[in-house]
């Protein structure tokens, strides 16, 4: 390393020597002990208790396709059963719910009570609940 210091150094940049090599030492060093990429593959095999497994057989897959369905008929059976309530329900539900808003504001923008909303609301559930198990 040093040699190529010798071979590289250009006296005109007016740079001392020694500093000029303690510099490159030290990118030298900082380059060497970088982190290595490491290519796995999925298909490479490992040893278990039970023996070899590839690693792609140890991934759990996140998409399951029968939850996927249920929950869409599900969803759309909510749906359905929203738009079934009073419309002051629906409303209620939808800006609690959905909208993420609070009692008190749904309370100021229908100009009811807020315990108007809160009964509203109890009743729309509970009718939601009846409605979904049938």
């Amino acid at each position: 390393m040093i040699l190529n210091c010798l071979l590289d150094y250009d006296e005109e940049r007016k740079v001392h020597f020694l500093g000029y090599v303690k510099t490159m030492l030290k990118y030298h060093y900082l380059d060497k002990h970088k982190k290595k990429e490491i290519n796995i593959s999925l298909n490479q095999s490992i040893k278990l208790k039970n023996g070899n497994v590839e690693l792609i057989e140890l991934i759990e897959g996140d998409v399951c396709v029968e939850e996927d369905i249920i929950n869409k008929f599900r969803t759309r059976e909510l749906i359905k059963c929203i738009f079934e309530l009073t419309d002051r329900q629906r409303d209620v539900v939808i800006k609690y719910y959905i909208e993420n808003k609070a009692i008190a504001q749904i309370s100021k923008e229908l100009n009811i009570s807020y315990r108007t909303v809160v009964n509203t609301k109890t009743a729309a559930i509970r009718n939601l609940r009846k409605k979904l198990k049938q």
